[in-house]
């Protein structure tokens, strides 16, 4: 068992993506729906019922209370807090993870949280749409989603 620990980064990653939780993921949500067909085109994203993950580089929308993650350098297939290096060398978190995961069906990149602690595969991330989006949050609108 390997203890994960983050630590302060001397340079910030640049932002590849955003993960947005509870009420964050349903503001994100109405964010996307605002940008131009072009900008929401170049996004790639993974939704939960009270979480919303996009992916995207550039074109990454702001929103208030939001978690940037980018790509670590040493290992591109994690996707850690942009201000957070790991404890431990990367390309052995990378291998640990792949291990403990093998035949789940699980694909990098790996994005890893510790506030709140997460471990998300989002190798299978799709395009966004619109109506996709729509639909997304109406479902976590009905009665008794969490928001």
């Amino acid at each position: 068992m390997l203890a994960v620990r983050l630590q302060q980064r001397v340079t910030p990653l640049s932002p590849e993506a955003a993960l947005g939780l509870g009420r964050v993921a349903f503001a994100l949500g109405r964010r996307l729906l605002e940008l131009p067909d072009e900008q929401l085109g170049q996004l790639r994203g993974v939704a939960g019922p009270n979480a919303l993950l996009v992916l995207g580089g550039a074109e990454l929308p702001w929103c208030d209370g939001i978690a940037y993650f980018g790509r670590e350098p040493d290992d591109p297939s994690l996707l850690l807090p942009c201000a957070s290096s790991p404890t431990l060398p990367a390309t052995l978190l990378a291998r640990a993870l792949e291990q403990r995961f093998a035949g789940q069906g699980l694909r990098r990149p790996f994005l890893i949280s510790l506030s709140p602690p997460l471990l998300l595969a989002v190798g299978d991330a799709r395009k966004l749409e619109r109506p996709a989006l729509h639909a997304w949050l109406e479902a976590a609108s009905t009665p008794g989603a969490d928001k």
